[in-house]
């Protein structure tokens, strides 16, 4: 068969890459379309003989589906294969676009699916067709800096910027900021509330900072801070900060007075507006301590199969593939502070250990357009949280739903996270949780990291997967909240949109306290759930996770009821059988259970108790069962 391209062979220039037939691929919309064709298992050996690239792929991919197929293993020349093909542009979610992650997408036999990544074209001369290029490696090159600060100008354009990101433009700084004007010569400059564009650092500490600002050395700092004294990615930081076109930067090693409680109080609830007025926030992302950095050259990545490209203009270009990738896990995504900074970070430039990434509320995109390592999925504040024009009223329909889902999501994945100060529990979590408070749940109160507005369904979280953990040392909030103990948590499933969230029980009250006045979202000095609830003493087995109750009183008369999860590592047995249940909710539909709290007797308060699991009870097993546990006369049961 003639053939006209030596990337390929003549069977795959005749078919897949023919004219009509690759348009066929690349225009496709739909996730069952493409282009697809029946080639056997000898021709493709032969043609990888040949040197085409594109059976190349073939012949490695092969093998892995072929142990799930029914078909000889390993294959026979004979043996056919039907390969569908089609181009897929990635996208965030609805309104938000991934500019340029372009796969191209195959199938074989219609079940398993392959996607490598395009990473550049050339003999293009529309360019709007595919616009990605090789991985950017010298990340700290000039050429790195001016594409970064292109995509900024891009997304904060006040007439051509994206629909769910803000203009950028001059906003008032924070209580202290570095002037980076001389990065050579870096100070500490006192704002006084002048307004002004400014980047600000998320990294990682990992370990305390021998150089930072206190009330000892700021007024040497306000002077100058010798950059000798300073840790890699702060110094990499205030490098970068020229490059982008701005003069100050905010560090809160070094903007915030490390040695005064009272500073450190007033600075972390200044978070949110920290991070969200900031023209863009550098996420040192692959620097697992302070004193690494990250403005080192990044490793090149293996060699791309370079296949022809048809042109919509009939110009035969060359693309460049690499198997997709997945987005490595860098030190900052395991970090509870990094979360929030990252969450309320309206702009992005992330040094990541493989590439650098641009991220803002519209889109992600590889500083240099090459979209390898994009297949993680991001979390995303909703847009309703993001748009100027959302009102401050509780929504409702839809858009209440998109928000409690998205704060259930969030919680999950940032009690999944590190944190080296056990108090900081909550303060990492405030910008996010007055964000919310701010624009969506004005009207209700913060409790510990629970809502009142929904406070029965918020009661009933649950340990998430991962390794149990000891509660914290020291007292950090109510047992009822989630706050209280270490590891991920997930919240209850949200039975009152389905009109399925019977209460079982009644608030009578409750009272947080806050450690300091006015700082509602931060830490906590106590905490007091008082319940109109009934109350049944129970047998429980954590290790098994079964809940027993006693029938008439009598102890070898023990009912298996349901089942219960621990909170933590602490053993109820230690109790000496005093293990109380009182059920929250009830459905008989949707999930057809009754949930509720395990509780103990606490050791500090007297007549009080303390939350240890929580359980579910099905109600279609037994009515008598379900009618035993409804059925018995509410007490105050008061929580600590």
């Amino acid at each position: 068969m003639y053939n006209e391209n030596p990337l390929v062979c003549g069977f795959c220039w005749a078919g897949l890459f023919a004219s009509n037939s690759f348009q066929v691929a690349w225009t496709t919309a739909d996730s069952s379309g493409g282009f697809s064709y029946t080639i056997s298992w000898g021709e493709i050996q032969k043609s990888v003989g040949e040197g085409c690239g594109w059976c190349k792929i073939l012949m490695a991919e092969i093998p892995s589906y072929i142990p799930f197929s029914g078909k000889p293993n390993p294959a026979t020349p004979e043996t056919m294969f039907t390969i569908r093909v089609r181009f897929v542009h990635s996208k965030l979610g609805p309104g938000r676009l991934a500019k340029t992650p372009m796969t191209i997408n195959f199938e074989i036999d219609g079940v398993f699916s392959q996607k490598y990544d395009v990473h550049s074209t050339s003999d293009n001369p529309a360019g709007k067709y595919i616009t990605a290029r090789e991985l950017v490696h010298q990340v700290s090159s000039k050429a790195a800096f001016q594409d970064a600060t292109a995509l900024l100008e891009e997304c904060t354009n006040a007439t051509k910027g994206h629909e769910f990101c803000l203009p950028s433009q001059p906003m008032p700084l924070p209580t202290r900021v570095i002037d980076c004007l001389d990065p050579l010569r870096p100070r500490i400059f006192i704002t006084k509330g002048i307004v002004a564009k400014y980047a600000a650092l998320s990294y990682v500490w990992g370990a305390d900072q021998a150089h930072k600002t206190t009330t000892q050395n700021i007024e040497k700092y306000i002077k100058e801070i010798q950059v000798s004294l300073l840790p890699q990615t702060i110094f990499d930081a205030i490098k970068s900060t020229p490059l982008l076109g701005l003069r100050y930067l905010w560090v809160d090693s070094l903007c915030i007075l490390q040695d005064s409680e009272d500073d450190k109080a007033v600075e972390i609830a200044q978070m949110r507006s920290v991070y969200q007025n900031a023209s863009v926030t550098i996420i040192a992302a692959n620097a697992e301590k302070a004193t690494e950095g990250f403005l080192q050259d990044r490793c090149a990545p293996p060699a791309a199969i370079e296949l022809p490209f048809r042109c919509p203009n009939g110009n035969i270009g060359i693309m460049f593939l690499r198997s997709g990738t997945i987005e490595p896990q860098d030190p900052v995504d395991s970090r509870a502070w990094c979360f929030q900074e990252r969450m309320l970070a309206g702009r992005k430039l992330v040094f990541a250990s493989d590439t650098v990434r641009y991220e803002c509320d519209a889109s992600s995109v590889n500083i240099g357009n090459a979209n390898t390592a994009l297949w993680r999925e991001r979390i995303n504040l909703p847009v309703s949280l993001l748009h100027p024009g959302m009102k401050k009223t509780l929504p409702s329909g839809d858009d209440a739903l998109e928000l409690e889902t998205a704060w259930g999501t969030l919680v999950t994945n940032y009690t999944n996270r590190k944190i080296t100060e056990d108090p900081d529990k909550l303060p990492a979590f405030y910008g996010i949780a007055e964000l919310f408070h701010h624009k969506a749940w004005s009207d209700s109160r913060y409790l510990a990291g629970l809502w009142e507005r929904n406070l029965l369904e918020e009661l009933l979280w649950q340990r998430g997967g991962g390794p149990k953990f000891p509660k914290p040392m020291k007292y950090r909030a109510p047992s009822w909240s989630w706050a209280a103990i270490n590891g991920e948590i997930t919240p209850a499933f949200q039975l009152h949109y389905w009109g399925e969230d019977e209460p079982r029980c009644e608030i009578l009250s409750v009272e947080v306290t806050p450690k300091r006045e006015g700082l509602l979202f931060g830490e906590v000095t106590s905490g007091t759930l008082k319940l109109s609830a009934m109350k049944h003493r129970v047998v429980w087995n954590p290790k098994k996770k079964e809940l027993y109750v006693q029938v008439d009183g009598d102890k070898s008369n023990d009912e298996l009821s349901g089942a219960a999860y621990a909170d933590d590592l602490e053993d109820p047995s230690s109790t000496q059988g005093h293990v109380w249940a009182i059920p929250l909710r009830s459905s008989s539909k949707v999930s057809s259970m009754i949930e509720g709290l395990i509780l103990v007797p606490d050791d500090e308060y007297e007549g009080c108790f303390r939350r240890v699991g929580v359980f579910n009870i099905s109600t279609k097993k037994s009515y008598a069962i379900a009618m035993r546990w409804l059925s018995a006369k509410r007490q105050e049961v008061a929580i600590v």
